[in-house]
């Protein structure tokens, strides 16, 4: 790549102009790896807009309950003692049986 083209890294997400400049380049055809060189933007930047435009810029956090599926809502995720609390629960049901 030429030493001429410097790279916005400060600014996260897409202004409006280049949010419209991206979408006409996308509509003359202009490729993907041309497109980082015409706006002065990285390529990982570029591509993520043009693949998710509503979403560009919004942070993306998934439900609590879905982070982490193994540990209930609340409890603490590096806890020693959670990986061994079905088998305590089988053991003690299994020795109130027999009783």
């Amino acid at each position: 790549m030429p030493a001429n083209h410097s790279f916005d890294h400060g600014s996260r997400s897409f202004s409006h102009s280049e949010q419209a400049n991206v979408v006409v380049m996308h509509q003359l055809g202009l490729k993907l790896h041309e497109m980082p060189r015409q706006l002065g933007r990285s390529w990982n930047a570029i591509c993520r807009y043009a693949t998710d435009p509503i979403n560009h810029g919004k942070k993306h956090k998934l439900p609590q309950t879905t982070q982490h599926p193994h540990l209930p809502i609340g409890k603490c995720r590096n806890s020693r003692l959670q990986h061994y609390k079905e088998l305590v629960c089988f053991e003690t049901k299994k020795r109130m049986v027999s009783l």
